[in-house]
């Protein structure tokens, strides 16, 4: 079985020397490195090795050359697709941080123990991360900070929410 995760999604391409922009912004300066093997592509599975050749950060931006894009043209084909790697090569998250595949699939509950729902994806905005949790045919969505997340416990599949009135009703 694969136990590949992604670290980024490409965004653009950038000059035309076969730079890819890559999505989420770097929150490890270190995550990308010349000569790193990654895997490139839309699924982990569909995925072919690469190359890292140069990496350069400006403004938290990440631009990668990969050995598989030569060009501009060739860049921009791969929008959307994943940089991955192999689960050995994941970088443990800063501390509050959590890797989204860890995440999804949690049972949100508030500190009363009322179940809102499951966790089932991840959103980035330029206000920061938005997480959507599955309530029947329905999703609401929670922001990411301190005030509304209150504690992830990944080993038992559970995020405590602290809810304030609208929040949920507002998206119902």
């Amino acid at each position: 079985m694969l136990n590949r995760y992604a670290v980024g999604w490409i965004a653009g391409a950038f000059g035309i020397k076969g730079y890819v922009r890559l999505r989420p912004p770097v929150q490890h300066e270190g995550r990308f490195q010349p000569r790193q093997r990654v895997y490139l592509g839309s699924t982990p599975e569909a995925a072919t090795v690469a190359t890292i050749e140069d990496v350069i950060i400006r403004n938290r931006r990440v631009l990668v050359k990969l050995s598989a894009i030569r060009n501009r043209t060739e860049a921009e084909a791969r929008r959307g697709e994943g940089i991955f790697v192999d689960e050995d090569d994941v970088l443990s998250p800063p501390p509050g941080s959590y890797f989204i595949h860890d995440l999804l699939g949690c049972s949100v509950e508030t500190p009363e123990g009322e179940i809102l729902g499951v966790l089932d994806d991840v959103f980035h905005s330029a206000g920061g991360d938005l997480w959507s949790v599955r309530r029947g045919e329905k999703s609401i969505l929670i922001p990411a900070v301190k005030k509304f997340i209150r504690e992830v416990r990944i080993a038992d599949r559970v995020v405590i929410v602290r809810t304030i009135e609208g929040l949920i009703e507002s998206q119902e």
